[in-house]
């Protein structure tokens, strides 16, 4: 089990943008929609334990477009991520949790 994972941008997709802001959504969209089909977009990278404990980045895959970047209604209204609890990582690796900060989410159930 990874300690922490990291998207790290590809060079090659990466400097298709401007650092500039976008004035407006659509502009952001469309700038997505430069991206070449079937690009690699991230390499992913995972760190094996707190960086105090002696974890290392270590890079273990890359996420790779199937196809073309779309806009879809159903994604904007249907496609969410849930993120893991630190306290429930905290049970599968007890030793993370001597170095790892603990911070009170607002929004805490």
């Amino acid at each position: 089990m990874p300690h922490m994972l990291k998207f790290v941008p590809r060079d090659e997709v990466k400097n298709l943008f401007s650092n500039a802001q976008p004035s407006n959504m659509m502009q952001y969209l469309d700038d997505l929609k430069s991206v070449p089909e079937n690009s690699p977009i991230y390499d992913v990278v995972a760190l094996t334990a707190p960086e105090e404990q002696g974890g290392k980045f270590v890079t273990i895959g890359k996420l790779v477009l199937d196809g073309k970047f779309t806009t879809s209604k159903w994604g904007d209204e249907h496609l969410f991520f849930r993120h893991q609890r630190q306290d429930e990582d905290n049970k599968l690796k007890p030793e993370w949790g001597k170095v790892l900060p603990t911070h009170k989410c607002p929004f805490g159930f």
